[in-house]
This record gives C-alpha cells, sequence and structure tokens, in this order.
C-alpha cells in the first residue's frame, strides 16, 4: 500500500487534499468499533522523501501521523523498520538544494518529538497504548519522555504496571546515555590541560633551579585550569542537564513534578495543521 500513500502525500504538497484525507487513509475502518479494513500500510524511503518535500508545517503534521499510525497499529512492518527510513531519507536530503537539511539529527528528533493533538507525542501514543514494543524502539532514537501535552502531562503520567516498569528503563538508560555523552565532551576540555601541563613539567625538570617553581607552578595552574574548563563543560552540556531533569522526574512523587520541564523545544511545540 506504498504506493496508495505516495499518491496522498504528492497531492498534499501539491495543495489537492488535506492532512484530514491522509489521517482518513491511515486510519482502519470499523464497524461497531471492530477493525474492517484488512488492508497493510507499508513505507519505505520513497514515502518519507516525498513527505519532506512538503513546506515545514506540512512536512511535520504528515511525518507525524505516518508515524503515528505505526505506533498504533500491528501491521508487518516494524516501527523499527520505519524509523530506520525516515532516517535514511533525511540523511539523503542533506545536499538537496531546493530544501536543505543542515543538521539530520536535529531534523529527526524534531519529527519524532513533533506534538499532535491535544499536544501528545509518540511517546505518549505509546503509553496510552501500552504499546512496550514502540516505547522500546522510540528510546532507540532518543526520544523526549520530558514533553508535555495540552494536560500539563508527560508520558510518565499516563504510565501503569509494565508499561510504566519499560518507560523507567527507558529513561534511566537515557538519562546514564546522555551523562556518558556529556563525560565525554568535557573531556575534550581537561585533555588539552593535560598536555599543557606536561610541557612546563618537563621543562621544570630540565631547568636550573631558579626556574623550577615558576614552570611547575605554570604546570600546575595549566592542569588545574583545564580540568576546570572539563567539569564546566560536564555540568552546563544540554545532555548533563536533560539526564538530570530525567532523573528528577523518575525519582519523584508522584511520578511528575510540575516544575520539571524538558530542556529541549518549547513547551508549546510544533502543532498539527
Amino acid at each position: 500500500m506504498t504506493d496508495g500513500l505516495n499518491l496522498i502525500i504528492r497531492e498534499i504538497k501539491d495543495g489537492q487534499q488535506r492532512i484530514e484525507d491522509l489521517k482518513s487513509f491511515l486510519q482502519p475502518k470499523t464497524v461497531n468499533e471492530t477493525p474492517t479494513d484488512t488492508k497493510e500500510i507499508t513505507v519505505d524511503r520513497s514515502t518519507f522523501a516525498l513527505a519532506l518535500q512538503c513546506s515545514k508545517t506540512i512536512k511535520e503534521a504528515v511525518l507525524h501521523e505516518i508515524l503515528l499510525h505505526f505506533v498504533q497499529s500491528l501491521d508487518k512492518q516494524p516501527l523499527e523498520d520505519v524509523m530506520k527510513h525516515l532516517e535514511k531519507a533525511i540523511g539523503d536530503r542533506i545536499y538537496v538544494k531546493n530544501n536543505p537539511i543542515s543538521n539530520p539529527n536535529e531534523e529527526f528528533r524534531t519529527h519524532i518529538n513533533f506534538k499532535g493533538e491535544e499536544g501528545n507525542t509518540l511517546l505518549h501514543q505509546a503509553v496510552r497504548d501500552n504499546n512496550i514494543q514502540a516505547i522500546e524502539v522510540l528510546f532507540n532514537y532518543d526520544i523526549n519522555p520530558l514533553i508535555r501535552n495540552q494536560k500539563g502531562e508527560i508520558p510518565l503520567d499516563l504510565a501503569q504496571g509494565k508499561t510504566r516498569d519499560a518507560l523507567v528503563k527507558g529513561m534511566k538508560k537515557q538519562a546514564d546515555s546522555k551523562k556518558w555523552s556529556a563525560a565525554c565532551s568535557s573531556s575534550f576540555g581537561v585533555i588539552p590541560g593535560v598536555f599543557l601541563g606536561v610541557g612546563p613539567g618537563v621543562g621544570s625538570a630540565l631547568a636550573g633551579p631558579s626556574m623550577v617553581i615558576i614552570l611547575g607552578a605554570a604546570a600546575v595552574f595549566t592542569l588545574v585550569a583545564g580540568i576546570a574548563v572539563g567539569l564546566a563543560i560536564y555540568f552546563l552540556s544540554h545532555d548533563y542537564k536533560q539526564a538530570k531533569a530525567i532523573e528528577k522526574v523518575i525519582n519523584s512523587e508522584p511520578p511528575s513534578v510540575n516544575n520539571v520541564v524538558s530542556v529541549t523545544g518549547s513547551e508549546k511545540g510544533p502543532q498539527p495543521i
């Protein structure tokens, strides 16, 4: 069913159809709340390449509806496969002149963290559906678990039982990963200080007694300065702040604390068409 989906996206791009038509196409028909439409939706890189050619607001809404479908549906194509196609499509468009993507990683995060109806993200919906597999996949792609919907709820506010356990596990793993990333970034401040400190240290060993104190002090100062810079980079980094915010939410009672917000993006976030 890739061709049918691609046709709708192309017509949305050309102004012949609207986002509501895409929603209707993706939503299975039901009788007495029982699905009766057995059509299977599939996507590939070309599907996302078409969507990425739309204007910014249209593009974000189209991609959100497609990803949301695979979070909610039981189609044979797994969400992991869908995410890989999106990632590759974004990478392919880095050098396209008409619609350049300067930062593919940021572009990807924008789409997976988009706020749809009532401000809910893909992670909100996965939690509502108790879709543990989708939760695990989303955390593999650095989903932001601190985004609030229009009711001020983060996904953890909606989670119970095994779903909550899976969500907390993903949040803890993400916090640890971000602290490690911050530590790696901070090492770039420490390493130059170490090398610059070694030079005066060696020089003091070769110099006469009158220069030992001066060069030794210079070596210590340079080393301490390098460590200080590294620590500053660590504690002030975006990844460290996000990790601490995640840990604060996990450790809070009740699960969400109103004054803890995501350090990425705005509270309102992009809105659907």
